[in-house]
């Protein structure tokens, strides 16, 4: 991976954590993961204390392995799995198992 889809990666990650830190009301308990530096995936993208994320963005995003790498963190098995995509010039959206979300509206 090129050094620009490396930046372009990490800024990603740091506007998502951004946008659930807004949407929480800033809290310090979300933010950006180095856990890639360390191992590869041995941490989610965004630390978050409700779900997983896993941040991809670029012009093709495989969104399935996205989501299973969110889902595979062992640590934090208790969180709801969760992709935060957003492909190039589009609307970001977010990806997750049908299970988690209907126990996400019924927990609301």
């Amino acid at each position: 991976m090129g050094k620009f889809s490396r930046d372009k990666g990490a800024r990603w990650e740091r506007d998502v954590a951004n946008i659930f830190k807004e949407a929480s009301g800033g809290g310090d308990d979300i933010r950006r993961s180095f856990g890639q530096y360390r191992k590869g995936s041995d941490a989610p993208d965004v630390y978050h204390p409700i779900f997983n994320i896993e941040c991809k963005v670029g012009k093709r995003i495989n969104v399935l392995k996205a989501l299973e790498q969110a889902d595979s963190y062992k640590e934090n098995k208790n969180k709801y799995s969760v992709a935060v995509c957003k492909l190039d010039r589009k609307e970001p959206f977010i990806a997750m198992y049908l299970k988690d979300f209907l126990k996400l509206v019924d927990e609301l």
